[in-house]
Formats: C-alpha cells, sequence, structure tokens
C-alpha cells in the first residue's frame, strides 16, 4: 500500500488498490455523479422509447404478455385467483374438493381434477364466505336464483 495525494482535494490518502486514484470521499462523489449522468443520458431515449407506442398498442401488449404468463404458470395463475377472490390457497381448494369427492353438491356430477379444468368457487356474495366448489352449470343457476330470490320465492308461494 502506498500514499497519494488525492487530485480533487489534495488530501494524502493510502491507496489500497493500484486502480484507485482519488480518496474514498472524492471516489464516491465521482462514482455518483458518473451514475446520474449515465441515468439521466438514458432517461431520454427510455421515453422517446416508450413514446412510439399508442395507449392501446400498450394495453394490448402488457394483455398478450400477462395472458403468455398466466399459461406458462397456470397453478400459480389460479393459486393468486383464488387468494385475490377468495381468499383461499390451492390447498384449501383442492382439500374442499377432497371432502366433496370431486363431486358437485347439487347435481353429482363429477367435477374436473384441478390442473385440467377448475371448479366454480360457490361463495355468498355478501359476506364473502366459500360454501364449496360446484360445476359450471350449477354455479350460474345458483348466482341466477341468489339475484332473483325474492321474485322466486314470491312465486313459488302463489
Amino acid at each position: 500500500m502506498t500514499t497519494r495525494t488525492c487530485p480533487d482535494c489534495s488530501v494524502p490518502f493510502v491507496r489500497r488498490s493500484h486502480n484507485h486514484q482519488r480518496c474514498d470521499p472524492c471516489r464516491r462523489i465521482r462514482l455518483r455523479a458518473q451514475s446520474l449522468a449515465g441515468y439521466y443520458r438514458n432517461a431520454g431515449a427510455h421515453r422517446k422509447r416508450r413514446l412510439k407506442l399508442t395507449p392501446e398498442e400498450r394495453i394490448a401488449r402488457d394483455r398478450k404478455r400477462d395472458r403468455e404468463y398466466r399459461r406458462a404458470r397456470p397453478e400459480m395463475a389460479r393459486e393468486n385467483q383464488l387468494k385475490v377472490r377468495y381468499g383461499i390457497t390451492l390447498a384449501d381448494y383442492r382439500l374442499m374438493l377432497e371432502k366433496q369427492g370431486h363431486k358437485c353438491p347439487f347435481c353429482k356430477q363429477g367435477l374436473p381434477k384441478p390442473g385440467t379444468m377448475w371448479a366454480s368457487v360457490d361463495h355468498d356474495h355478501i359476506t364473502k364466505r366459500v360454501r364449496g366448489a360446484l360445476c359450471a352449470g350449477c354455479n350460474a343457476k345458483l348466482g341466477w336464483f341468489e339475484n332473483r330470490r325474492t321474485q322466486v320465492l314470491a312465486y313459488l308461494d302463489g
């Protein structure tokens, strides 16, 4: 290790490496200035590149990228969907199917196995409580009935 004088501040410093030409404080200042200069030099090009796409093209590009991402990772996409919409994990979903014997509780038809297709998750729209898994047909009918419950019951009562 040799002692040198910093060319920026004229303070003597111990040179720890052959490529250290300045003292540590001056080196940090210089590196920071170089990184900022590089950032600002490239920032304009980034904005120009981004502005070439219209908003519609950008939306289409993002949707395509999302679609490809979900296709490549179907289990992860379904896991995220279950977590966000219903607050359950993929393990909870599979356990729910096991408890039901992979059958719809209404029509008793077999539900698809996870990974091939997905059974509909039945939930109360007001309390958000998950009730079980249904086939697509029963889920649609139950949703229709829930939205028109008073009219249907009034009709049935006569």
